[in-house]
C-alpha cells in the first residue's frame, strides 16, 4: 500500500506540473476554442493515469519521481525534486524531523508512509462512495420519469435539464421548463452527447477522488468541468444568429441551478458559471483559423513537454562524458552497515533473498545510494554466501558522486572497488577473513563472498569497510561559480595554537579532523556541511556537549562565526578569525616505535616463543606475537583477535600512518608455500583494517626502521634479487599502502 501511495504522489507532483502551464495557457489563449482547453485537460488525465512515459530532450518536467522509492526505507529521507535550491532547503529538514531514534525497529518515514497511506485510501473510498450514493438517490428520485421521446425523460424531481447514463444517456426534464427554451436546451445536451462528456467528466471524478490530497486536482477538476459547458455552448451555439443566442442565454438563465461544488453526475444544462457562460455566448465569434492553429500548436507542445520525462543521465554518461566532464577522481573509504534484521533465513538457503531497490540502504549521501540487492547462498562453498549490491544516483549540473566504476583515459568505464580490509564487524565482535571480492557488475553492482558464520553469528549490524571511486563532474557548457567548488582542503589557524600549528583538513567524502596543536589531547572527527556561504563542522567523537561550529566561506579562507558556534576545547577562536587554505602544509613523517626486528638476525628468533606487549594507545590490549601471526586480546574477552599472519612474521612496528593520533601496527611477513613472497602488511586497529603492500612474483618488499629519525622506510628488492631497487618512507594515502620512492638505498 505505501509503495502504491509513493507512486500516486510522485505521478500527481508530476502532473502538476502540467495543471500550472494549462493554467497559464488558459489566461494567454483566451480567444481560443474552449475545446482546446478540454484537450488540454485531457493530457493532464493521461498524466495521471499512466506510470511511465517517454523520455524527451524537450521535456520541461524537473523530476519524474520527487520522492525515490528508497524514502520509504532509508535512515536519510531525501527528496529528488529536480531543482537543487529546493532539494537543499528542504533535505536537511526532512532528515532531521525524520531521523530515526538510536535502537528504533522502524523509522518514522515507515511510520509516516503506513498513516498517509492509509488517510489516502480513507478520502479515496469517502469520495467513491458519496458519488455512488448521490448516484442511487438521484436514480431513486428518477424512478417516476415519464417518456417524452426517444431518450428524453420528464420528471417532477428535476429542476433542471441534465444528462444521466454512461451507455445509454437519457436526457432529463423538468415539467415546467418553457417551449421557447427547449429547443436550445436539447441542443445542447445532445452536444453534450455527442461529445461523451457523461464519460469524460466521470472519469475527471474518479482521477480527482485518487488524487484528492494534491489541492491542484481539485482546481483542475472544477475549471475542467467549466470548460466541459463551455464547449459544450459553442458547438451549440455555433449555427446561431444573434436573436437566437439571446434566447439561449435566457433559457440558460432559466434554467439556471445552485449545484454542489464537486458532483460527479449529472451533466446539468444550468450549472457551472452561468454568468460567465452567458457573457461567452452573447459574445462568440468563430475563432480566426489561426488562433485555431495556435490553440493546437499549444496542445502538442504541452504535450511534448510535460507528457515526456527528463532523459535521465546514467552513471555511463557523466563517466564516459557523454555530455559531462569529469574533473577528478579519486579514492574514498566507505562503510557499508548491513542491518542483521534484513538476513532473513532465506538468505541461508539455497534460494537466497532479492530485496527491491531501496529497500536496504547499506551508504548514502546527497548524490549516490548504495543498498543490498540479493544475498544467496555461494555455489562454490556452503560456507559461503554472495552479498551483492547495487548503486542509484542523482545528477545535477555540477557535483560529486561515489561510484564503483571509474573513467578511463579512453573514455570507457571501468570497475574501481576494493576491500579495505577482509575482517567483518558487528560493532562489537570482528570476524577476521570473512570478506573478499567476488566480482562486479552489470552496471554498478558489486558481489563479495561473506563468511555465511560470520553473518549468522552477528549481533548488531554487519559492517563492510570498502574503497570506492569518487567523481566530480559538470554539465557539458555549465559554468561552476566559486560557492560551488568544494572546499575540500587543508586549512591553517592564522593565530596560535596549542604548542603548534592548528589545522583543520576538509576530505572529499564530507568528513573532517581538525589538531588544535601537538600539545593537543583532543582529535576533532566528524561531517561538514554546507548551506549558502556557511560550512558547519559537527563534531561526531560523543563528547558532550556537542561540538558544533560554523564558519563563513570566503575565497579560500574559513572565517569562524562565533555566533552560534561552540568553539574548540585548548583554543578559543575569536569571531571572524581566519582559517586559510593551504595545501603546502608539510605534513611531519609520522615516527615508529620497535617492538621486533629479525630481518637483520634471523637465527635470533624464537620459533616456539612467544612476545607480547601492550601500548599507551590501548592500554586494555594485549598484543601477542609468534613467527606464525600477531594477535590482539582485550581484558573483558576471552578470545583474542588475529591481526596478521605469515609464515614467519620478521618483525613489528607501532606507527601512526593515517594521522588519527592512534598507530597502526606494521610488519614485514612472508607467504607461500614452494613460491615464497616479502610483503608488508599493515593493521590498524581501531578502524579493523588492514591493508598489504605485495607484488608476487615480481617484487619482495621489507620494512627497515632508522634509528636516527624513528622513521619506516620500504626497501623494494626484485623477486629472488640480492638487492634493493628501490626504498621510500612508508605511507598511508587515500587507503593505499605506499611508499616515497627515493630510488635505490
Amino acid at each position: 500500500m505505501e509503495e502504491l501511495f509513493l507512486t500516486l504522489v510522485n505521478l500527481s507532483l508530476t502532473a502538476s506540473w502540467l495543471v500550472l502551464a494549462v493554467l497559464v495557457l488558459r489566461l494567454i489563449l483566451r480567444k481560443a476554442p474552449r475545446w482546446s482547453f478540454c484537450l488540454l485537460w485531457g493530457l493532464v488525465a493521461l498524466r495521471l493515469m499512466f506510470p511511465f512515459s517517454l523520455e524527451s530532450p524537450f521535456s520541461l518536467v524537473p523530476s519524474t519521481q520527487p520522492l525515490p522509492r528508497e524514502i520509504l526505507h532509508t535512515a536519510t529521507p531525501q527528496i529528488q525534486s529536480g531543482i537543487p535550491a529546493v532539494n537543499s532547503a528542504v533535505n536537511p529538514i526532512l532528515q532531521e524531523a525524520l531521523a530515526p531514534a538510536a535502537g528504533a525497529s522502524v523509522n518514522p518515514t515507515q511510520v509516516w508512509s503506513f498513516l498517509l497511506s492509509r488517510i489516502w485510501l480513507a478520502g479515496m473510498v469517502v469520495l467513491l462512495l458519496y458519488a455512488l450514493i448521490s448516484w442511487l438517490l438521484l436514480k431513486r428520485r428518477l424512478a417516476t420519469a415519464t417518456l417524452r421521446e426517444d431518450n428524453i425523460r420528464q420528471s417532477e424531481q428535476v429542476g433542471s435539464p441534465f444528462v444521466l447514463g454512461l451507455f445509454r444517456p437519457v436526457i432529463y426534464l423538468p415539467y415546467h421548463i418553457p417551449e421557447q427554451d427547449l429547443t436550445y436546451v436539447l441542443t445542447h445536451e445532445r452536444a453534450h452527447i455527442r461529445r461523451l462528456d457523461h464519460w469524460w467528466k466521470l472519469l475527471g471524478f474518479v482521477l480527482l477522488a485518487i488524487y484528492w490530497f494534491n489541492p491542484l486536482m481539485w482546481v483542475a477538476y472544477l475549471l475542467f468541468c467549466r470548460d466541459l459547458e463551455g464547449a459544450c455552448d459553442e458547438k451549440a451555439v455555433r449555427a446561431l444568429n444573434q436573436e437566437e443566442r439571446r434566447g439561449y442565454s435566457t433559457a440558460l438563465l432559466n434554467c439556471s441551478i445552485r449545484r454542489r461544488p464537486v458532483a460527479p453526475c449529472p451533466l446539468a444544462f444550468g450549472e457551472a458559471g452561468v454568468k460567465s457562460r452567458v457573457k461567452a455566448v452573447m459574445h462568440y465569434k468563430k475563432p480566426a483559423f489561426w488562433v485555431v492553429v495556435i490553440a493546437l500548436a499549444a496542445c502538442v507542445i504541452a504535450a511534448l513537454c510535460f507528457l515526456t520525462s527528463p532523459k535521465e543521465p546514467t552513471v555511463y554518461d557523466v563517466l564516459t562524458q557523454d555530455g559531462y566532464e569529469v574533473l577528478s577522481q579519486k579514492q574514498v573509504d566507505l562503510t557499508l552497515t548491513v542491518p542483521k534484521s534484513a538476513l532473513t533465513d532465506d538468505c541461508f538457503t539455497g534460494e537466497g533473498h532479492t530485496f527491491a531497490d531501496g529497500q536496504v540502504v547499506v551508504w548514502q549521501d546527497n548524490a549516490t545510494t548504495i543498498y543490498l540487492h540479493d544475498v544467496m547462498l555461494s555455489n562454490e562453498s556452503d560456507e559461503l554466501l554472495y552479498m551483492t549490491f547495487d548503486c542509484s544516483y542523482r545528477f545535477s549540473n555540477y557535483g560529486s558522486f561515489v561510484t564503483p566504476l571509474q573513467a578511463t583515459e579512453d573514455s570507457s568505464v571501468s570497475p574501481q572497488i576494493l576491500l579495505r580490509s577482509k575482517i567483518l564487524r558487528d560493532g562489537t565482535t570482528t570476524y577476521p577473513d570473512a570478506l573478499s571480492l567476488r566480482g562486479y557488475g552489470p552496471d554498478a553492482k558489486f558481489t563479495f563472498y561473506v563468511s555465511k558464520d560470520a553473518c549468522m553469528a552477528a549481533q548488531d549490524t554487519l559492517m563492510i569497510d570498502i574503497i570506492c571511486n569518487q567523481v566530480q563532474y559538470t554539465k557539458e557548457g555549465y559554468e561552476i561559480s566559486g560557492s560551488q567548488l568544494s572546499p575540500a582542503g587543508l586549512y591553517l589557524y592564522e593565530g596560535d595554537g596549542f604548542g603548534g600549528d592548528f589545522t583543520i583538513t576538509l576530505r572529499e567524502d564530507g568528513s573532517f579532523t581538525y589538531y588544535e596543536g601537538h600539545l593537543s589531547s583532543y582529535i576533532g572527527a566528524g561531517k561538514w556541511s554546507v548551506s549558502g556561504d556557511i560550512l558547519t563542522l559537527e563534531d561526531e567523537t560523543g563528547i558532550e556537549p556537542p561540538i558544533i561550529n560554523h564558519f563563513r566561506m570566503e575565497g579560500n579562507d574559513l572565517i569562524f562565526q562565533a555566533n552560534g558556534s561552540t568553539n574548540f576545547i585548548y583554543v578559543k577562536v575569536a569571531d571572524g578569525a581566519v582559517f586559510s587554505k593551504n595545501s603546502q602544509i608539510p605534513v611531519p613523517a609520522a615516527t615508529a616505535t620497535k617492538w621486533f626486528d629479525y630481518t637483520t638476525a634471523p637465527s635470533e628468533m624464537d620459533w616456539d616463543g612467544e612476545l607480547a606487549i601492550t601500548h599507551t594507545a590501548f592500554p586494555d590490549v594485549t598484543f601477542r606475537y609468534t613467527p606464525e601471526e600477531i594477535t590482539a586480546q582485550q581484558k573483558r574477552e576471552e578470545t583474542p583477535v588475529q591481526l596478521i599472519s605469515g609464515m614467519p612474521i620478521w618483525n613489528a612496528y607501532f606507527c601512526d600512518l593515517n594521522g588519527d593520533g592512534l598507530p597502526e601496527l606494521c610488519a614485514t611477513l612472508s607467504m607461500g608455500s614452494g613460491i615464497v613472497d616479502t610483503r608488508i602488511a599493515v593493521c590498524d586497529y581501531t578502524n579493523g583494517r588492514t591493508y598489504e603492500l605485495e607484488d608476487r612474483m615480481n617484487y619482495d618488499y621489507a620494512l627497515r626502521f632508522d634509528p636516527d629519525s624513528a622513521l619506516l622506510y620500504v626497501d623494494r628488492t626484485p623477486y629472488e634479487g640480492r638487492e634493493p631497487d628501490q626504498s621510500g618512507l612508508l605511507m598511508l594515502e587515500d587507503s593505499i599502502l605506499t611508499y616515497e620512492n627515493q630510488g635505490p638505498n
